[in-house]
């Protein structure tokens, strides 16, 4: 996928095809230095920087005539050329030039398709640690509110299934990760804890009144569950507004927030009753939690006596 390349080497190469009747075996870089300074010294250009050097060659070469940028046109065949080809691409060209260059010479990859690789890295690396700080600060949030354990690791029930559906649609469509879609799993993690933390605190007050799960459940989708379908599909219907845009990158967004959403309802109304029944999870505080949380607020109180 490397086209055409452009140098400086490529103006001399010219210089001394044109010095020698235009013959094609003359292009290449003189034998001598002397003769590359004489064509230097003939040729007819203007210098409008000062700077000791033609404004013909300020895209080529330094003032001191030590750094030389070359340029590669990428040529795409039969498909648009994509962030892991523009990788590949990079770690040929670099790998030919260590074994060449010998630590003779030193060189840097630059240009667009560099920042492009650049870029992806950073929103890549940045989508993790965003989803992982999100999610821990879900479960922490959700510990404090039930001060239950089982209840902050069952609040990722729904945004993982949510999370998993979204990069499964980009990936099965082909839908790249980039700056509009990077931020729809942070959306997802927003919107499904809302909905996890209504249904875990119903089911947790209902439970106390039933004691039985299966009656748990059934009320809790019976009252909670009609709350989170309605709100979803209003959601859904909102976002579904975008996919009428021109701008494709907002047309993607509102598929993906969309199915997202979708997602989030059934993890909610769905897998997490379903985890709940397997497990019979009592989302009551425990004995040890109930003592973590006595010498926790012990603690609290007693920093606040000590601020006073």
């Amino acid at each position: 996928h490397v086209g055409r390349t452009d140098a400086f080497n490529d103006v001399i190469n010219t210089m001394h095809k044109a010095m020698n009747n235009d013959d094609p075996g003359y292009y290449r870089i003189p034998e001598s230095k002397e003769t590359v300074m004489d064509y230097l010294e003939i040729y007819s250009g203007d210098d409008d920087d000062f700077d000791g050097r033609f404004d013909d060659f300020d895209s080529y070469i330094d003032p001191e005539y030590r750094t030389a940028l070359i340029f590669i046109k990428h040529n795409e065949k039969d498909r648009v050329l994509g962030t892991e080809d523009f990788e590949y691409i990079q770690n040929e060209i670099g790998s030919y030039l260590d074994s060449k260059l010998n630590g003779r010479y030193s060189y840097k990859i630059s240009g667009m398709p560099a920042l492009i690789v650049r870029l992806s890295e950073y929103v890549v690396s940045g989508q993790l640690k965003s989803l992982l700080f999100s999610l821990i600060t879900v479960i922490f949030i959700v510990v404090l509110l039930f001060k239950n354990w089982r209840a902050g690791f069952m609040s990722l029930i729904p945004m993982g299934t949510a999370i998993i559906m979204n990069f499964g649609i980009m990936g099965w469509t082909g839908i790249a990760l980039d700056y509009a879609t990077s931020i729809i799993a942070c959306i997802v993690i927003g919107i499904g804890v809302d909905d996890t933390i209504h249904f875990l605190n119903s089911y947790r007050s209902f439970m106390t009144r039933e004691m039985d799960v299966d009656r748990t459940l059934v009320r809790t989708l019976q009252v909670s569950g009609r709350a989170i379908a309605y709100t979803s599909l209003a959601l859904i219907f909102g976002f579904a507004v975008l996919t009428v845009s021109n701008f494709k990158p907002l047309i993607f967004f509102g598929i993906l927030s969309a199915s997202t959403m979708v997602s989030t309802t059934l993890g909610a109304l769905i897998v997490l009753p379903s985890v709940i029944k397997a497990t019979g999870a009592d989302l009551s505080k425990s004995e040890s939690d109930s003592k973590f949380w006595k010498v926790f607020y012990i603690g609290r109180f007693f920093d606040i006596e000590d601020q006073r």
